[in-house]
């Protein structure tokens, strides 16, 4: 416990709630869009930052552009899936924090 919390409720509780966003997602989305929206912006996030609150804030920038994102080309161009289009753009946004990343390595 800290501060009085208790914290096996919340990681049980916060297990709960993950299971079920996974089941009823994969039914509407399909595992490739449901596991790419769950992993590559908290990853990404955690390439930009360190700290809690902004690991919480990229990844929540990072899934919402990218959701806009590859909306935004499947419209344009018509032709093409949504879901493989906002994983192009989530896997766009991983691959440009670990150059940012490798990049500010280089300079320190």
């Amino acid at each position: 416990e800290v501060f009085g919390v208790r914290t096996t409720f919340i990681y049980y509780l916060l297990l709960a709630l993950l299971c079920i966003t996974i089941v009823l997602s994969m039914r509407l989305a399909g595992v490739l869009l449901v596991t790419a929206l769950l992993v590559i912006p908290g990853a990404t996030a955690l390439m930009l930052s360190r700290r809690l609150k902004l690991v919480l804030l990229w990844s929540w920038i990072v899934g919402i552009t990218g959701i806009l994102g590859g909306l935004f080309i499947s419209l344009e161009v018509g032709d093409l899936s949504t879901g493989p289009c906002i994983v192009a753009v989530l896997l766009a946004w991983f691959i440009g924090a670990m150059g940012l990343r490798t990049f500010k390595g280089r300079l320190a």
